[in-house]
């Protein structure tokens, strides 16, 4: 059996998403509030080549999510806490 990390875009997070503030909510407030973001991070898909066949476990994320709108526009996380960066040719695909 093999396992498999293949990068399919990168994305930033805020800085006190990698290294919570506080409890509860006042710790999601924190990250929210927070105005520095981490370099570009990997996003992957997980492969795993076993006996029995492929198997995709987390499919990473789609060049749509780079779209406006392709997120709930009332959520505040995608608004204010991620950035995600993906070309159509590195989605893993359907």
């Amino acid at each position: 059996m093999r396992i498999h990390a293949i990068q399919t875009g990168t994305v930033a997070i805020k800085q006190r998403q990698v290294h919570g503030t506080g409890q509860g909510l006042r710790r999601r407030l924190n990250t929210v509030l927070d105005h520095v973001w981490t370099d570009p991070l990997p996003i992957y898909v997980w492969v795993i080549e076993h006996p029995e066949g492929i198997i995709v476990f987390d499919t990473g994320e789609t060049a749509r999510a780079t779209e406006p709108g392709y997120f709930p526009w009332w959520h505040p996380y995608y608004r204010l806490v991620v950035r995600a960066w993906v070309r159509p040719e590195e989605e893993v695909g359907p």
